[in-house]
């Protein structure tokens, strides 16, 4: 794998993921430089420098950080994939702490009426 950054993240709103620190799993902050790994070396792999929210600043392989932008519009279309709550489809797919948006009066009874045809149709 190349150690060119898969997307340029300095200065973005970023998380931390797939670290061996559960402590850091699932923080934010922002991405504040890039260090381009050394020939592709893994002992020498691409990193980012990150203020996390709090102030304090890691450094972090390329692959643990992520655009916190691309995240959300990622958990939206798994959401909106799924209509239903579904509590395994959540645990399987999406981060625990993601609170899936509510659905409207108008989409509920579009659903409960769907739901009534479907049922006559039976």
């Amino acid at each position: 794998p190349s150690d060119a950054p898969r997307a340029n993240l300095t200065k973005k709103r970023v998380e931390i993921h797939g670290t061996s620190r559960a402590d850091l799993n699932g923080k934010f902050g922002v991405a504040t430089e890039f260090h381009p790994g050394y020939n592709n070396d893994p002992a020498f792999p691409a990193r980012y420098t990150v203020m996390l929210d709090g102030g304090k600043v890691l450094k972090f392989k390329q692959g643990n950080v992520r655009d916190e932008v691309e995240l959300q519009r990622e958990r939206a279309a798994l959401w909106s994939l799924h209509m239903t709550y579904d509590p395994d489809f959540i645990a399987m797919h999406i981060d625990p702490k993601f609170t899936p948006p509510k659905p409207s009066d108008a989409e509920l009874a579009v659903r409960a009426t769907k739901a009534a045809e479907q049922g006559d149709a039976n």
